[in-house]
């Protein structure tokens, strides 16, 4: 199979591709960007250091574009403060100047009207191939693809299309999906020979965007998101490469493309730029973010919270890094489960899903602030005190465990498998089928087991809790004290 484009490992072999005659465009990549401030106690993240590099990238080359590869609406603290609809993170991209942007499953966490309101408030441009209103027609100002053109000094011109492909992991009714293989097919018979270079965004699960670039072998390149940690892979006969970067702009991807005129190949060098404070802000962009912030940190002060209170210490780095909360537990889960477990003395254990807690990231060593767990629990919410048959809750654990990488994957106190893997315990004790357990779970998805199939299984609520901020805040300020 003849290859299209291929990757090397430096700016200098990409210099030394061999092209007498070349266009030569960046695409800088981010994907998964909840929060636009600096994260991680501001060490990380943050699109005002993303808008400095992105400046600089394009003093380096002006033929450029950025893409943002979905999941940015929603969920992040301020919108959840603020009610926003996700406003604040167009502000901020508007000031950011991105180009174009895909969607993601969290867009849909948005009401319809604020979905449709957001993308008229962009500067960027809106590119969803797969992804329809109820009616199955197009939302106004969203294209399926984008061409661009760049050009050389001596205006030779490269053409590249652009697409975008989203997971159908939301079911609404004011939603309709093409399935996403069918869709780049359907793109890229479309585009024929219209373009030079093919770029896919892909809001997809990794596995997904290994059968799709193994199996359109016409797209160059897949800009990917949905894991939230950076990741490459290499698929197909032709060698499509995959690229994801960090979730919340702790990093992003460059890409240097080489276009040779002669040969049509394209020459591509891909570099993770880690976002941190060596980054200096952009001053527009940053006043945008801190306004949002500002309006936030008000909204908490007028409900009767401090969001720079100290409410608790950690004495070790706690991790809520997604990429490792959905596939193992980590110290901050274990201690979110087993506070929520000594919440209801009476229970037998906790069963939490992962993707309650979404500050994705670490909190440094030293003091935990209230914003802090603000940014664990956007949403807020309480829990639920539930009464579940053993055998029912023998399939939701063991199907919640096969979750790995997803928001489902299950946080645990009291509760863990067997050393074999082919059962659970509870307290120590096997599970056993014909009991029954009281079990602390989430109130969103607890109000899903009124609804069949579980109607008639046993399950019951007892009663629901404080709210879930309250109850963590509470027992890091018992531990206070203690600190010194």
């Amino acid at each position: 199979m003849e290859n299209t484009l291929r990757v090397v490992p430096s700016r200098q072999d990409l210099a030394d591709a061999g092209a007498t005659r070349f266009v030569d465009f960046t695409i800088l990549q981010l994907n998964d960007v909840y929060d636009a401030m600096p994260v991680e106690g501001g060490r990380r993240g943050g699109l005002a250091r993303v808008t400095t590099l992105y400046q600089q990238l394009r003093e380096e080359n002006p033929n450029i574009f950025s893409v943002m590869v979905g999941d940015f609406l929603a969920p992040s603290a301020i919108g959840a403060i603020t009610a926003d609809g996700g406003y604040h993170m167009i502000e901020a991209l508007n000031a950011f100047g991105l180009t174009y942007a895909t969607m993601g499953n969290h867009e849909f966490d948005v009401s319809q009207a604020d979905l449709r309101q957001r993308i008229l408030d962009s500067r960027f441009k809106w590119i969803v191939s797969n992804v329809k209103d109820g009616q199955g027609k197009p939302f106004a100002e969203v294209e399926e693809r984008a061409l661009i053109e760049f050009q050389n000094a001596k205006g030779e011109g490269v053409r590249v299309a652009l697409i975008g492909l989203c997971t159908d992991m939301v079911k609404k009714s004011w939603l309709r999906y093409e399935e996403p293989i069918a869709s780049a097919k359907r793109q890229v018979a479309e585009i024929g020979d219209s373009a030079d270079v093919m770029v896919a965004m892909t809001h997809l699960p990794m596995r997904q965007d290994e059968e799709l670039g193994a199996t359109v072998p016409r797209l160059d390149v897949l800009l990917g998101g949905h894991e939230h940690e950076a990741a490459t892979s290499i698929v197909g006969e032709d060698s499509t490469p995959i690229f994801k970067a960090d979730s919340n702009a702790r990093s992003a991807f460059v890409h240097r493309f080489r276009f040779d005129l002669d040969s049509r190949v394209t020459t591509l060098f891909s570099e993770i730029v880690n976002i941190d404070s060596s980054i200096a802000e952009e001053p527009t962009t940053a006043a945008v973010v801190k306004g949002w912030q500002d309006m936030a940190f008000n909204t908490l002060r007028a409900q009767g919270f401090d969001p720079m209170e100290v409410v608790g210490l950690a004495r070790e780095p706690l991790n809520g890094a997604e990429a490792d909360l959905r596939k193992q537990p980590t110290n901050l889960g274990q201690l979110v489960a087993e506070t929520f477990l000594a919440e209801v003395p009476e229970a037998d254990g906790a069963f939490i899903i992962a993707g309650l807690m979404r500050i994705d990231g670490v909190i440094p060593t030293g003091n935990i602030l209230y914003i802090d767990v603000v940014r664990i629990f956007p949403v807020g919410g309480k829990l639920s005190v539930m009464r579940f048959p053993g055998g029912l809750l023998r399939s939701m654990l063991t199907a919640a465990a096969s979750k790995v990488g997803e928001g489902g994957y299950p946080v645990l106190a009291n509760i863990a498998p067997t050393p074999d893997g082919s059962g659970w315990t509870i307290a120590g004790q096997p599970l056993r089928d014909d009991s029954f357990y009281t079990i602390v779970y989430p109130e969103f998805p607890a109000s899903f087991l009124a609804l069949p199939p579980f109607k008639d299984s046993g399950v019951a609520k007892l009663y629901d809790t404080r709210s879930m901020r309250a109850i963590l805040t509470d027992r890091l300020r018992r531990d206070l004290p203690s600190a010194s």
